[in-house]
């Protein structure tokens, strides 16, 4: 990071990254291949200005004056300017000595425009939903509203994401700076920042809004999908995690097939039960269940002709990319045929392994479950369900983590379809102890992120 805050500092347009300027011929700006849609020929000597990306913006203006230019021209060049700032093709840069000591990146219109003569507001503050994190060179921050990158390369700018007054602000550089906090949303007017607390705006918290973003196109400044950044340098792990054959198994019975209900009956069935029935579980009602929801149906082998780089299964709920990374456990303190203990579920080849018979382990996750239940009593049965996010990250960008939630969403309802059907009570729950549940699992949370936990137990007694 450079640190050079000085008197010559100045404001420039330039080309965002993948962003190519060409004079040969008519003069087009490319970016991922495409051409550029709006009109150049008239500017051409300007948007040359624009792709060097070091020379002062006012500077490009006077020479489009200089060049006897009609006003109209000129005004065209910096409406296209705006717009080409809209769609993201361009960067607004502070530089100081040759040296650039922040970039503003925006996604779509931005609040106010940098280079507006406009006055501030006298006061400023930063909006409740800013964010800075650490990049390879950089410091970024954000409005996690908008999401307007504002790249910070000199970190002693850092200070002027705290509350300004802009009247005390003399540095050209802290002058330049604020105005690109203000126009991306990082610092907001006091009346903004009171509506951030009214209902609507007020109901969503910083970092819920920052993920939801993050994880969907339209203010995301990063690869949004498939786009497999991994591959070529890594290989996708494996479809099934591997049993250890050095802990104690247990072969569950086959599974008996599903009662003949119809799908109508089993909807509108559906409960969450909280507390189980006067018969407790059986080793045959865990396997029907696990058999019915998460079995192996098949195992698919890469073929990249089709598009598929890594191996992937069948199984029985649907799975964005047939990756199914999703492994679930059972916590128990017993009953009719399994001992008390955390196991894992080998969806392969159905059978349960040991992963802990730590007591305060099991009743810690089972006292977490029944609290999370609204003080129902302790469950049965807890499934405690992890994510092998480098499954899908392998494969996505910005979107893995949301998909990992959806896809437990999908498994919760195929959990609930397959209790109900069997005749037995289910409960989804909306929270639980990550910690405890990687150290009961003997789990790196790194490599198996703890997502969800739902509980099961015999038939109904009570159902709400």
């Amino acid at each position: 990071m450079s640190s050079s805050l000085g008197h010559h500092s100045f404001l420039s347009v330039a080309l965002a990254p993948g962003a190519v300027f060409s004079s040969q011929g008519t003069p087009t700006i490319t970016l991922k291949d495409r051409e550029w849609p709006l009109p150049i020929e008239e500017h051409w000597a300007a948007w040359h200005d624009v792709a060097d990306g070091t020379i002062d913006y006012e500077v490009v203006l006077d020479k489009l004056s200089e060049g006897n230019l009609s006003s109209h021209h000129i005004a065209t060049f910096i409406n296209t300017v705006q717009q080409a700032m809209a769609l993201g093709w361009l960067e607004y840069r502070i530089i100081s000595n040759g040296k650039i000591l922040a970039k503003l990146r925006p996604i779509g219109k931005l609040l106010h425009n940098p280079l507006s003569k406009a006055l501030m507001p006298e006061v400023l503050t930063p909006s409740r939903f800013t964010t800075t994190r650490m990049e390879a060179d950089f410091i970024l921050a954000k409005n996690s509203r908008f999401g307007h990158a504002l790249d910070i390369y000199d970190p002693t700018l850092l200070i002027n994401l705290f509350s300004v007054h802009r009247n005390l602000i003399e540095d050209k550089t802290k002058q330049l700076f604020v105005k690109f906090a203000y126009a991306s949303g990082t610092l907001i007017d006091e009346e903004s920042a009171l509506l951030e607390q009214t209902p609507g705006l007020g109901f969503w918290e910083a970092h819920e809004l920052d993920f939801h973003n993050q994880s969907r196109l339209g203010n995301n400044l990063n690869p949004v999908g498939g786009v497999f950044s991994w591959k070529g340098k890594v290989p996708s792990l494996p479809a099934l995690k591997a049993p250890d054959i050095s802990r104690l198994t247990v072969k569950l019975p086959s599974a008996h097939e599903l009662p003949l209900l119809s799908l109508n009956d089993v909807i509108n069935l559906r409960k969450s039960i909280r507390e189980h029935g006067d018969r407790c579980m059986t080793l045959q009602d865990l396997s029907n269940f696990l058999w019915h929801s998460l079995r192996v149906k098949e195992v698919l082998e890469p073929n990249e002709a089709t598009g598929l780089f890594y191996e992937a299964s069948i199984r029985p709920y649907p799975c964005g990319g047939a990756a199914y990374e999703l492994e679930v456990y059972i916590a128990t303190l017993g009953f009719d045929g399994l001992n008390a203990g955390v196991w894992w579920y080998d969806p392969m080849n159905h059978t349960l392994e040991l992963r802990s018979d730590k007591s305060n382990l099991i009743d810690g996750l089972l006292q977490t479950a029944s609290i999370s239940a609204a003080g129902s009593g302790i469950p049965e049965v807890l499934l405690l369900i992890t994510s092998r996010l480098g499954r899908l990250s392998w494969k996505y960008r910005s979107i893995s983590y949301a998909v990992t939630l959806k896809h437990t969403g999908v498994l919760y309802q195929t959990f609930y379809m397959i209790a109900t059907a069997l005749g037995l009570a289910p409960c989804g729950l909306g929270a639980g102890n990550s910690v405890l549940a990687n150290l009961a699992t003997d789990t790196d949370p790194n490599d198996e992120a703890s997502v969800g936990e739902f509980m099961l137990g015999g038939p109904l007694k009570k159902a709400n």
